[in-house]
């Protein structure tokens, strides 16, 4: 079944160049956990311990991104990633990796970016990874699963659950059909996760934007529905396949309407 698709494809990662600032000078006069925009020297300067031998940045290009905090034990390193999820809307997620120290370490993360509006928001993530290998969150690829073209049909919902269904019995609750079976699913390496509900307004799109996994066990879904000008209650779902998981898994619903 095809969509349109929008021009603008959000989130998309944002490039980004590490600031250093010389020895013997540090930022100062910022909040904890708080990301500061700067757009001009002027602005720059009122951060910083000394001017003394700063690196230059073209702020008619660039804007300059930086954030302070502590953490309760050493730091090992400091992963940052810069991510656009709306119009001069962004989401800074900076993974720290600790050591066995125990002791109140301050950080700080600057990184140049291409010229920014001085009132876009920027959501901050600050998390602690103990584990060496993985980093969360973790976008988690997906394909649609669809009936559009089989004579099957949904069974109508209005829990707006995500169902997690790793087998063809588990299946047959969720879908009717006539004639023919429905498309098949390798439930030996893939899982299906169902969402369904029933809206009070028209629906002329629905769809899954992204997965993401927070967590060892929480997964968060994305999903987007645009409204039509009709005024008719209407049956809606959504089904994707992903790589096998566990049926206790937590799937959280994240809902975005647009008209």
């Amino acid at each position: 079944e095809a969509y349109p698709v929008d021009v603008e494809a959000y989130p998309v990662d944002v490039a980004v160049t590490d600031y250093t600032l010389p020895d013997g000078v540090i930022w100062q006069n910022m909040q904890r956990d708080s990301v500061y925009i700067i757009n001009s020297q002027q602005e720059l300067f009122q951060y910083l311990s000394s001017t003394m031998d700063i690196p230059e940045i073209d702020f008619e290009h660039y804007s300059l991104i930086v954030v302070s905090g502590a953490n309760n034990s050493g730091i090992e390193s400091i992963s940052p990633r810069l991510q656009q999820t709306a119009k001069d809307t962004y989401a800074l997620s900076i993974h720290i990796k600790p050591n066995l120290l125990t002791v109140i370490e301050k950080w700080n993360v600057a990184k140049m970016v291409a010229k920014m509006d001085e009132n876009a928001v920027i959501e901050l993530h600050v998390e602690l990874n103990w584990d060496n290998d993985t980093i969360y969150p973790i976008e988690i690829p997906f394909e649609e699963y669809s009936l559009t073209e089989t004579s099957c049909k949904w069974a109508n919902s209005d829990s707006k659950k995500v169902f997690i269904i790793n087998n063809n019995e588990e299946l047959d609750k969720f879908i009717t059909c006539s004639g023919e079976d429905y498309p098949a699913i390798d439930f030996s390496k893939k899982s299906l996760l169902v969402i369904s509900d029933i809206s009070s307004s028209g629906i002329s799109h629905s769809t899954a934007k992204r997965l993401r996994q927070l967590e060892q066990k929480c997964y968060e879904l994305e999903l987007e529905l645009r409204f039509n000008d009709l005024t008719v209650v209407t049956p809606w779902q959504i089904a994707i396949i992903i790589d096998k998981i566990d049926a206790t898994i937590s799937v959280n619903l994240k809902i975005s309407y647009k008209s």
